[in-house]
Parts: structure tokens; C-alpha cells; sequence
């Protein structure tokens, strides 16, 4: 969606958004991202363990599916 488009480049460490402008401060939007899986883990709170552990499980999600085929 172009309002979404060159924003939000640190999925992990948001500094670098901050610094160079580009953060999108709206955290209950989630543009379209071309996951459709519902199984996909996205983001269910901002506490620090959850946003680890939400990261890992997005790491790890493409080898679980290839490894069920």
C-alpha cells in the first residue's frame, strides 16, 4: 500500500527508524504483506519476552512449513 511503502525498516531494532524519520508510529495497523497463513505469528503484545519470542517463531516459520511438505 503506498502510504506504507519506504517506512518501518527496523523489525527489530526501531532506532534506526527513529533516527532517519521513517517510522510509522501506528501500531495497530498491519498493512498487507503477502502472508496470507493465518498460522503466520505476528505481534500480540509489546512486552520484550513476547516481541523475542514473536521474532524467533517469524524465523523459524518458513523452515516449519517447508519441513511439512
Amino acid at each position: 500500500e503506498p502510504e506504507h511503502r519506504d517506512t518501518n525498516f527496523g523489525g527489530v531494532f526501531a532506532v534506526w527508524d527513529r533516527l532517519f524519520g521513517t517510522q510509522v508510529r501506528d501500531f495497530d495497523v498491519y498493512p498487507d504483506t503477502g502472508v496470507t497463513n493465518e498460522q503466520f505469528p505476528y505481534e500480540q503484545s509489546a512486552r520484550p519476552t513476547m516481541l523475542a519470542k514473536t521474532y524467533l517463531r517469524q524465523m523459524v516459520y518458513p523452515f516449519r512449513r517447508l519441513s511439512s511438505r
